[in-house]
């Protein structure tokens, strides 16, 4: 589209090797570019310009905490939402619960379904709503984009709270406290508890390895990203 004159890109550089995953990193790359006058190219970048936000995978929890803690209401580049002309999203561990495109729809079977992150994403509890013009594209069986709320949905998202917001403790989702929950089950002997989480523990593990597995894979592998395109490319128009 950069090639068609209809906008510049403007990637965004950030640690996004660390393990922990560093977001903090992009998020304030984010705020730096999109609060300043003019883009580090030059190019002319006063407010009333129209925007549009892209992300994929990591980059979705880094739109996310940006919107959060910079676009929203009342902070500190909310005049900077009012120019957004939309967010377009691949494989967001932030996913509101059955967002998607309406060009992705038919790759998708389950319904009731959310980003992997327990505690951040659109719509959920304590959490901004789903900002205007915001496109969630994502395929079947990705572990990141698609997870419910059984009791291996629950592991999984604990496991991704450690890896990806460096929280061990936390309650419910910290895995740390997931097995300190289960330290009553071992000491009484409960075994029908320990059966049930086992069986979950084993969901979650096999979950993952039929993940990293898919070929295709459902998150890494390249997106068909014509209707995304063509969505954007409306917008700029």
């Amino acid at each position: 589209m950069e090639r068609e004159g209809l906008c510049h890109h403007q990637p965004i550089g950030y640690n996004n090797g660390a393990i922990p995953f560093d977001n903090a990193s992009g998020v304030q790359e984010l705020a730096r570019l999109v609060g300043q006058a003019r883009m580090d190219n030059g190019v002319p970048f006063p407010a009333g310009t129209p925007w549009v936000l892209g992300v994929f995978s990591q980059g979705g929890i880094v739109g996310y905490d940006f919107y959060e803690a910079y676009l929203a209401p009342g902070k500190p580049l909310a005049w900077r939402e009012a120019d957004r002309l939309g967010t377009l999203a691949y494989g967001n561990p932030c996913r509101g619960t059955d967002s998607i495109a309406p060009w992705a729809i038919g790759q998708i079977k389950k319904t009731g379904t959310h980003g992997l992150d327990p505690y951040k994403r659109y719509g959920a509890p304590g959490c901004p709503a789903l900002p205007p013009n915001f496109m969630d594209d994502y395929r079947e069986g990705d572990i990141f984009a698609e997870n419910g709320d059984d009791q291996a949905s629950q592991l999984k998202a604990s496991i991704y709270q450690a890896v990806a917001r460096g929280d061990f403790l936390s309650n419910p989702y910290g895995v740390i406290t997931e097995l300190v929950h289960q330290l009553p089950n071992v000491i009484s002997s409960n075994i029908p508890a320990l059966i049930t989480f086992g069986i979950s523990v084993f969901q979650a593990i096999v979950s993952g390895i039929v993940f990293l597995a898919d070929q295709p894979n459902p998150h890494y592998s390249p997106y068909d990203i014509s209707g995304g395109l063509d969505w954007v490319r409306n917008l700029l128009s």
